[in-house]
């Protein structure tokens, strides 16, 4: 059996990794920023992104691909008014849909340098699955974000596109009836452009307040993080995604998502397996996590076996642990294994047909592993594997 690919994590100093050492020389990543202008109608700063130099397109370079046949790029669009929202939420939200494996348009982000705003974010939210306008007191100032409710209140009347409406420092009904910062904001538009133009965002603003929204303060009292999930929760529920909670993100986490993500190489033919290994609490977990969301969606079948170091003591822990992962794998219901040895007999015979990503979790021991992933040749040679462990040594296995 091949030796697996390693990397050692230290996060001793306060940032995500210190270091990643890697068996059998892989290329090094090179990362890419690009700044963007600040637009004035939109209030937004420019932003920046990070991209392999592999990557062909701005659409390839970190999150799974949206199903092509529904002709979408985007799974999420998110609409904000970027001096309102952007440090205390958006920012925030947009990272967690990330991390949970969501390809999300930011346009302040996605937009590439010479291209006209206008047209773009029309077409980014057509090629989205769901919108969520994010409402605040300044949101209806910009008339880049009513044009962008505009839009996304005529898709939903012409195909399934989905709205996802929140309120975040304003309510309902003030964006229902226009009033408070909402009046004043109107009053201006109404000196700047035609009646039917006007007419049309204020319409547009009714329609979406009759959808089933978020509201900060009935929701989550006014707590920003507990709101977040919130959002999260609901986004993966309607689009139906098994993602892995990750609760601590990283500082500094990107880069060495991206490293394991090309040690993993999707595009070789053989199983691959990467081992991830440090104390514990440093992050092992985490970053296994992340991979795990933004590669989900390029597989077929995925198991996720948590916390193994704890599990396989209790009695029949590993026969369990090898019920969940032919279980998860197949879609099929669980098994009794009466020991190890059926359970291995099982996984070896009826897991090669699935192209799955694996999350071991945890791994003590040789032993472990034997049971869960005892031969690479388990497995269809288009399957992904990744182990957490605090013991280097549990990988000699490989």
């Amino acid at each position: 059996m091949a030796p697996v690919k390693l990397c050692g994590l230290d996060l001793r100093l306060l940032s995500a990794v210190a270091f990643i050492s890697v068996w059998l020389g892989r290329r090094f990543l090179r990362k890419r920023r690009t700044e963007l202008d600040a637009d004035p109608q939109l209030g937004r700063q420019g932003g920046s992104k990070q991209q392999m130099e592999m990557a062909p397109t701005k659409l390839d370079r970190l999150y799974p691909q949206v199903n092509a046949e529904a002709g979408h790029e985007y799974e999420v669009f998110l609409s904000f008014r970027g001096p309102d929202t952007r440090e205390e939420f958006t920012d925030n939200l947009y990272h967690r849909l990330k991390d949970a494996g969501v390809q999300t348009f930011r346009d302040d982000e996605e937009l590439q340098v010479g291209e006209k705003i206008g047209p773009e974010l029309m077409r980014a939210i057509k090629q989205s699955k769901i919108s969520i306008p994010i409402f605040s007191k300044g949101y209806t100032s910009s008339k880049w974000c009513l044009k962008e409710v505009a839009e996304m209140v005529k898709l939903k009347d012409e195909t399934k596109h989905m709205i996802m409406p929140i309120f975040l420092d304003v309510t309902p009904d003030e964006v229902k009836y226009q009033t408070g910062s909402y009046a004043k904001a109107f009053t201006q538009h109404e000196e700047n452009y035609d009646f039917e133009t006007v007419q049309e965002w204020r319409n547009a603003l009714q329609e979406v307040v009759k959808l089933k929204g978020l509201e900060l303060k009935k929701e989550a009292n006014g707590k920003h993080g507990e709101f977040i999930k919130k959002v999260l929760a609901r986004v993966l529920n309607c689009l139906k995604k098994a993602y892995l909670d990750v609760n601590d993100i990283l500082v500094g986490i990107d880069d060495h998502v991206e490293a394991v993500k090309t040690l993993l190489d999707l595009g070789k033919e053989g199983v691959q397996i990467v081992g991830i290994w440090g104390m514990g609490g440093i992050g092992n977990t985490t970053l296994a996590k992340v991979v795990y969301n933004q590669l989900l969606e390029k597989f077929e079948s995925s198991c996720f076996l948590n916390d193994i170091r704890e599990t396989s003591p209790q009695h029949k822990g590993l026969e369990s642990l090898q019920s969940k992962l032919l279980s998860d794998i197949l879609n099929c219901e669980r098994e009794d294994f009466a020991n190890t040895k059926e359970g291995t007999q099982e996984l070896k015979n009826r897991l090669r047909d699935k192209k799955a990503i694996i999350l071991l979790d945890d791994a003590y021991r040789v032993d472990q592993l034997k049971a869960l992933a005892g031969d690479l040749a388990w497995f269809s040679p288009e399957s992904r594997i990744i182990v957490t462990t605090r013991e280097k040594g549990a990988l000699d296995l490989f």
